[in-house]
């Protein structure tokens, strides 16, 4: 499910960012964890749920600009327990992101109940269609 406009529960920034050249765009994406629509954290202690829910929410964002997780050229992971660091990868691979190109840190994220958060960049060559 996709989130709505930060500004509609209170929260100033902006989810992503659309960056457009000749033959290639660049999708900023803002760092983005397991929020509902209503700005309520989802799935809280249930690091593989807010994993999920969290690459879908990435995935929702860059399909409006015809893009994927696999268009994702450089990102930052955070956990907030170092043991989820090997959750976060095994999940990737079963995402088929084998080559995920992410540095994974260990640092808080942006809510006490929530374990993970991603934010980086993705690259559609060709630009936006």
């Amino acid at each position: 499910m996709a989130q709505l406009d930060a500004f509609r529960y209170g929260s100033a920034f902006s989810r992503g960012a659309l960056i457009q050249e000749p033959g290639v765009s660049l999708i900023e994406v803002s760092g983005t964890a397991a929020i509902d629509q209503r700005g309520r954290s989802q799935f809280p202690g249930d690091i593989q749920a807010q994993i999920n829910c969290t690459f879908e929410k990435i995935e929702n964002l860059l399909g409006q600009e015809g893009a994927g997780l696999g268009n994702i050229a450089a990102a930052t992971v955070f956990v907030k327990r170092p043991e989820h660091a090997s959750v976060f990868w095994e999940m990737a691979r079963d995402h088929g992101l084998e080559e995920f190109p992410a540095v994974c840190v260990v640092a808080d994220v942006c809510r006490d109940e929530l374990l993970f958060e991603i934010d980086g960049q993705a690259v559609v060559n060709g630009g936006i269609k």
